[in-house]
């Protein structure tokens, strides 16, 4: 397995100059080796993290570790579990909103292989609400509902901070549909990729024959679900240019939204979502949605539906039944990601919870270790670095040798009137 470590730069920065500012230094990070092999000018990152990445393993549970923030996650998790724990067995002393429903959804989890019976009876039916789709209609509202789920789906839709207007939110409507993590998982021919490719095509239809279908069906249905993925693909914007904000900012009226892709049930969908009234969306990529409705003139029905089916299937694999997490552990976690073995099951609980009810757990987190002193303390500082800021601004525009004109200091100032500070939990 490629070992794949992170060195935090800014930390260690300060770590590599700590024996010239009468600092400690951190053993971990450098020893006399690595400061005599390596000079600072020629390779600082060697410099600085070479010892550190030569010398560490990663666990057999993780696909990658960090040197600042894994510990502190490891401890933060052992308090995150003791919470849940206690919610599950109904001890509410830890205060929180949703103080059950973490407890319920902890005990979910560690119960799951117990109960794999109703979970197998509960994806049976989503799966023949599936079957039952005849038009286009019922197709979009069974995409809804699997948005709903948190499953993925031929595009991506969600809710947003409106990047025109910060202080609203906004529908907005994204590329997606792609479950390989990029695009150019499915475009690249060479040796490794095809690997990836055969793997992935192997992975979806064993999922299939684990839920009773046929191997040569499910073999086909495997190939028709990656040419389906390889065309979203094809019509995505590269990974670099979806951080572009001028690339993906397209603000458009629910009108002309509909009318890029008028081959899917808008109207269904966003019915659906309990979304009918929506006017106004923002769309990332608005080609993308320009060649949607080719999926529908491509492929049937049938294929489509069995597109569907995978998506579900793919999203409750890690819950649904011992043999399904197999294998999608086997696939995601361990061939793409190099995790050799899986988590023990209360610490992936506490994983899983965190990710999918984190603002509700953090509100219980900050419960539990009392932090109005700490959240006081750290407000307090920020004041005292604005306050700082602000007066670096009024030197640079009036003091000795100010070279900043008023109209550039005014707008700093007002820029810096409007700086918020969210610090440990939100009041509400």
């Amino acid at each position: 397995m490629k070992k794949y470590l992170v060195c935090l730069a800014l930390g260690l920065l300060v770590s590599s100059v700590a024996s010239a500012s009468k600092l400690p230094v951190i053993p971990e990070i450098l020893d006399a080796t690595a400061l005599k092999a390596v000079e600072p000018c020629g390779d600082f990152y060697q410099f600085a993290c070479g010892s550190w990445i030569d010398r560490t393993v990663i666990p057999s549970d993780r696909s990658s570790i960090y040197h600042q923030s894994s510990g502190l996650s490891d401890k933060t998790d052992l308090v995150l579990h003791d919470i849940l724990f206690a919610y599950s067995k109904g001890d509410f002393r830890v205060k929180a909103t949703y103080a059950k429903l973490l407890g319920d959804q902890y005990a979910s989890c560690m119960s799951r292989s117990a109960t794999a019976e109703k979970s197998k009876a509960i994806l049976d039916a989503e799966l023949a609400e599936i079957g039952g789709v005849a038009d286009s209609a019922a197709f979009a509202e069974r995409l809804a509902a699997l948005h709903i789920m948190g499953s993925g789906g031929l595009f991506g839709f969600a809710s947003g901070v409106d990047p025109n207007d910060s202080k609203r939110m906004i529908a907005i409507a994204a590329a997606g549909g792609m479950s390989l993590p990029d695009k150019d998982y499915y475009l690249k021919t060479d040796t490794k990729s095809l690997e990836v490719i055969a793997k992935f095509e192997t992975y979806v239809a064993d999922l299939f024959v684990l839920n009773g279908m046929a191997r040569p069906a499910a073999t086909q249905a495997s190939s028709t679900i990656f040419e389906i993925e390889k065309f979203l693909a094809t019509k995505a914007l590269p990974l670099d240019e979806r951080y572009d904000p001028a690339k993906t900012n397209h603000p458009i009226k629910r009108t002309d939204f509909v009318a890029l892709a008028p081959a899917f049930d808008w109207n269904a969908y966003f019915g659906a979502l309990g979304l009918k009234d929506v006017t106004e969306l923002n769309v990332s990529e608005p080609d993308f949605y320009r060649n949607l409705s080719d999926v529908f003139s491509k492929w049937k029905l049938e294929d489509l539906k069995t597109y569907l089916k995978w998506n579900l299937l793919n999203r409750a694999a890690m819950s649904a039944s011992p043999e399904s997490e197999a294998l999608a552990f086997g696939f995601w976690n361990r061939y793409l990601n190099g995790q050799k073995v899986p988590r023990a099951k209360s610490k992936d609980c506490t994983d899983r919870i965190e990710s999918s009810l984190g603002y509700a757990l953090a509100e219980a987190y900050v419960s539990k270790i009392e932090s109005a002193a700490i959240k006081k303390r750290v407000e307090a500082m920020i004041l005292q670095i604005k306050a700082a800021f602000a007066a670096d601004l009024d030197r640079l525009s009036h003091g000795e040798g100010a070279w900043m004109d008023e109209a550039t200091a005014k707008a700093a100032v007002e820029k810096l009137s409007l700086l918020g500070q969210k610090v440990g939990a939100p009041d509400r």
